[in-house]
């Protein structure tokens, strides 16, 4: 009678262990069927955002992060959509998208996190002064936590005047710099004149600035204003 009931209980505790494999087994499905399709379809639709992001800014396809703050389970999947960037934040830091798979249109708000080489300066640089390559150093950052217009190229840079003092290490954007005129309003200068067979040499004073190659209205000695091009040597030259 002992053993009867001793394989009873064996028998019963066999019954429950294949229970709880039982149990387990559904549990892993449930997990393959409903958890990894969400994450394997959060990694597609990321790869779709890249590619497009990455085609919208190319300059910058090697340094982009993208985070999604729609919830994933209201977007349905697509093989093949189509992005439109419908707006953006003023740093250009979060957009609105819309999501177009064949005549089913999806919104998305995505934040994009790209990162490129900008310009700060290596030293304290006065106002007025004349930026050299010297003085600036090229660091890479992400471009939506710095301040708008920053600097990206050094030669942007080079000759540029300082229109306010700029601290080391202190990113510099294009409402801190204003351009090295080669010549300056009210500036005396030489004004040459050539026409048919002659060539007038005189003096007058510029009413505006202007870069080589830029025109130029220049107050001749005689009183009368005239229209001229800035040559290599900061003379205006004037053709008639």
């Amino acid at each position: 009678m002992y053993t009867n009931v001793l394989k009873r209980y064996k028998c019963i505790f066999i019954i429950i262990k294949i229970k709880e494999k039982i149990i387990l087994m559904k549990i892993m499905i449930y997990f393959f069927l409903f958890f990894l399709p969400l994450e394997v379809h959060a990694i597609s639709l990321i790869d779709q955002l890249n590619i497009f992001f990455k085609t919208e800014y190319p300059k910058n396809k090697n340094n982009i992060d993208i985070i999604i703050h729609t919830p994933l389970k209201k977007y349905v999947s697509c093989n093949k959509p189509r992005f439109t960037i419908i707006n953006s934040s003023n740093n250009f830091s979060l957009f609105n998208i819309l999501s177009m798979c064949g005549t089913h249109k999806q919104y998305l708000k995505v934040e994009l996190h790209t990162k490129r080489e900008y310009v700060i300066s290596s030293k304290k640089i006065s106002k007025g002064q004349k930026i050299r390559e010297s003085d600036l150093k090229s660091v890479i950052g992400r471009l939506d936590m710095l301040p708008h217009h920053v600097y990206l190229k050094k030669q942007d840079l080079v000759n540029s005047i300082s229109a306010c003092d700029i601290l080391p290490l202190q990113p510099i954007t294009s409402f801190m710099t204003r351009p090295f005129w080669s010549v300056n309003a009210n500036q005396q200068v030489a004004v040459i004149i050539n026409g048919i067979d002659f060539r007038i040499i005189t003096q007058g004073k510029s009413l505006n600035n202007a870069f080589i190659n830029e025109n130029v209205r220049v107050k001749i000695e005689n009183g009368k204003i005239v229209d001229g091009v800035v040559s290599k040597d900061r003379e205006v030259v004037i053709n008639l």
